[in-house]
């Protein structure tokens, strides 16, 4: 579950509650060395997409390898791991996926793949960033031209080897020494894909204990 809350602190924070909380604060004076200048306000973003929204493929967060050491790396997928069923991906970077489970998929492992089995939550240790980022992954109904017609560059990009699959849309927000991104999937018209179901996570990822 990822939930929202309002707080008295000096800068947004992620807690992890794992049976005790572990706090992400985001570094007010970093500047970003990936090019993601946000162009598009929060409420033009909901405007553009009334109506085009499925549901939610996955949250994120993306921890900076400058502001992280390895250590808390470590732990903090440590912690994660032993309170949820978490996934390596499967061509080797450090993009871990929860996925939401039973509790005897939880104590054993997922063996069932179907469509629903979402949102999953994914953590990401970058070396592009040197600020904290907050991801939202969306599924669409809305095909790649149609999307880049609502989002055209500079407002909407796409990362190398990933636009196929989803174009992004950073946000403008309120506070300083953090960045919001949207990833928006495209329309998909055939069956339900493995990373739909889960199936490539679990099977060719494999489980962090």
């Amino acid at each position: 579950m990822t939930t929202f809350r309002l707080a008295n602190v000096a800068a947004p924070e992620v807690a992890f509650n794992t049976g005790h909380s572990i706090g992400v604060r985001c570094s007010p004076d970093a500047t970003d060395t990936r090019t993601l200048p946000a162009r598009v306000e929060m409420a033009d973003l909901v405007r553009r997409l009334a109506g085009h929204v499925q549901r939610v493929d996955h949250t994120g967060v993306n921890l900076p390898t400058c502001t992280t050491s390895p250590q808390q790396w470590q732990d903090l997928l440590s912690g994660l791991a032993s309170a949820s069923t978490m996934y390596r991906y499967p061509t080797g970077e450090d993009w871990p996926f929860v996925l939401p489970s039973t509790s005897d998929e939880f104590f054993g492992d997922i063996r069932d793949f179907v469509v629903g089995r979402e949102p999953r939550f994914e953590l990401v240790y970058d070396q592009w960033l040197t600020q904290v980022q907050w991801q939202f992954a969306l599924w669409t109904d809305l095909t790649r031209a149609e999307l880049e017609l609502r989002f055209p560059e500079p407002e909407g990009i796409t990362f190398p080897g990933l636009g196929e699959i989803f174009r992004v849309v950073p946000v403008i927000h309120p506070w300083p020494g953090l960045s919001i991104r949207f990833d928006l999937f495209y329309r998909i018209d055939d069956g339900p894909s493995d990373w739909e179901t889960g199936e490539w996570l679990v099977t060719k990822g494999g489980r962090i204990r």
